[in-house]
């Protein structure tokens, strides 16, 4: 397996409002403090979050490369947060009528929508398997 030296990077402790756990991001040059709120390319793509550890000098080898912040969030990123907030509200309301109205028996957990809404993705709990196809159409 291949490994990746992380050599001298500076990262921050990063806590999104779906998560209950921290993630480590790369912030080198940019000056983040604990309660800041920050946009990150994340695994499933940008998000926006908060630090919640602030800025510690590694000089680690891991298997994972570390991802970045892309930068500080600006006044008008923390409205798109609150809009998307607004969305998942909405898309919530509109799966779990379409969970109903299709007799699935699922309970809507959450929804989290992309920093750059591109996609949004429902959480949903299920004691049986669940046919999402006549959902879909």
């Amino acid at each position: 397996m291949e490994q990746h030296t992380l050599e001298h990077d500076i990262t921050v402790a990063v806590n999104f409002r779906h998560n209950a756990k921290t993630t480590e991001f790369r912030c080198n040059q940019l000056d983040l403090k604990v309660g800041d709120h920050c946009v990150v390319d994340g695994e499933r793509g940008i998000f926006i979050g908060m630090v919640e550890r602030g800025r510690i000098k590694r000089k680690t080898c891991c298997r994972h490369p570390i991802r970045n912040v892309i930068r500080k969030a600006t006044p008008a990123d923390l409205e798109i947060d609150q809009r998307n907030l607004e969305k998942e509200k909405a898309i919530y309301k509109l799966a779990r009528k379409k969970a109903d109205d299709g007799r699935l028996r699922i309970k809507i957990s959450q929804v989290e929508m992309g920093f750059d809404e591109k996609r949004a993705v429902i959480y949903f709990t299920s004691e049986e398997r669940v046919d999402f196809r006549d959902m879909v159409k």
